[in-house]
């Protein structure tokens, strides 16, 4: 097996960022004539993941995949367009993360309800099993912050889960999806509680 040097994770993990940076650009462009505000952004990619929530509970998979990605895609966009063209407030950062926590929510109940009606039991744990793994990856960081230890570690961010969610949907493959998403988050979890503790341990 091959690993990566650290130099090189970097490297791509720039190249990444850069690219979805151009890809974002011109939408931020055609947003800055709207005169739209960041926050209403951040609702709108809400309102798609309660209708993503809405479409998976009725059974519909993979179109409630396709909400999911234009959830994301608003999720994407207020960032990208608050930095660019100066709207940043303290606010608006708090709101965007306040309102990610709802939308994430929001198409995890919609999996568990469809889970629930067709008596899965295997997807209703998994599914309680990643709500938590990834309520405890936001919590272990703002409490992290709030001790003044930089916190955002692990694999398991917000794009991760928002990634393994949208093609676990789209491929109709809950079940590996779930696993993958309920390891992956609290894993991510537990590397920050020991990151905490070695930082105060040092």
């Amino acid at each position: 097996m091959v690993f990566m040097r650290r130099g090189d994770r970097l490297n791509i993990i720039t190249r990444a960022r850069n690219l979805a940076g151009r890809l974002v650009d011109p939408f931020c462009q055609i947003l800055a004539y709207t005169k739209v505000s960041p926050n209403i952004l951040s609702i709108t990619g809400f309102l798609f993941a309660i209708a993503a929530c809405i479409t998976i509970a009725l059974g519909h998979i993979v179109y409630g995949g396709c909400l999911v990605i234009m959830s994301g895609a608003f999720d994407a966009f207020d960032g990208a367009f608050a930095r660019k063209f100066g709207l940043e407030t303290r606010f608006g950062a708090f709101f965007d993360s306040f309102i990610d926590r709802y939308s994430e929510a929001a198409i995890l109940f919609g999996i568990l309800y469809y889970a629930t009606i067709g008596q899965e039991h295997t997807l209703i744990l998994l599914t309680f099993i990643s709500l938590v793994g990834s309520v405890m990856v936001s919590y272990s960081r703002v409490l992290a912050e709030g001790l003044g230890i930089p916190c955002g570690i692990g694999i398991g961010d917000r794009a991760a889960r928002v990634t393994v969610l949208i093609l676990m949907l789209l491929l109709e493959e809950l079940l590996i999806g779930l696993a993958i998403l309920a390891i992956l988050s609290n894993m991510t979890a537990l590397v920050r509680l020991c990151h905490v503790y070695v930082q105060m341990k040092g």
